[in-house]
């Protein structure tokens, strides 16, 4: 079941934004589907990689807040353009480094994720870590396990569904703050 809206007249000079803002949201909505849905197979190896694109989604709705002009910002979103084509109001390309920088000032910890996560995005060391255990109780031993399950500690588990959980709720401050700006610049223009 989803949600249908019909956009009026009224919010023809935003009708952009809304879509915009649609599709972040949709978007979380399957990433969060595919999320609880690997978690629940205890498969947190391939979970991780939808917290980084989470991030994304949470990071790129909200450049929209770094640039002035927020309708070019949006047509070059769905124009399939780079969005690190643009410059911030500051000069500075938005490229996933700087959109990390700046997010990271507003929510703590959010880089250091983000950067975790790019770690099970790619063939990394990471893949060693839940593949190899070395047994601290035996000198000189590893134990290699090749079972298709991860193995991560449960502490471990409930940190990254902590974070999930922390990740949505970024998302939907960020739509708050940003569509209120929308609201108030469209009541404006009336």
């Amino acid at each position: 079941m989803g949600l249908v809206v019909e956009f009026q007249n009224t919010f023809y000079d935003n009708t952009d934004y809304f879509f915009f803002m649609s599709s972040a949201i949709n978007r979380a909505m399957n990433i969060n589907r595919g999320f609880i849905t690997l978690t629940k197979d205890d498969n947190y190896s391939c979970a991780i990689p939808l917290m980084r694109l989470m991030i994304d989604n949470c990071m790129r709705f909200w450049g929209i807040t770094l640039v002035d002009d927020k309708h070019e910002y949006i047509r070059v979103w769905g124009s399939g353009e780079r969005i690190s084509s643009i410059k911030d109001r500051n000069g500075y390309k938005l490229s996933d480094k700087h959109l990390s920088e700046c997010f990271a000032l507003l929510y703590r910890g959010v880089d250091k994720t983000y950067n975790d996560a790019c770690a099970f995005v790619h063939f990394s060391e990471q893949n060693l870590y839940i593949t190899a255990k070395v047994d601290k109780q035996k000198e000189r031993r590893v134990d290699l396990r090749i079972d298709g399950y991860d193995h991560f500690p449960e502490t471990t588990k409930n940190n990254i569904d902590k974070w999930m959980l922390y990740l949505n709720n970024v998302l939907i401050d960020t739509i708050r703050a940003i569509s209120q700006t929308f609201l108030t610049d469209m009541a404006y223009y009336k």
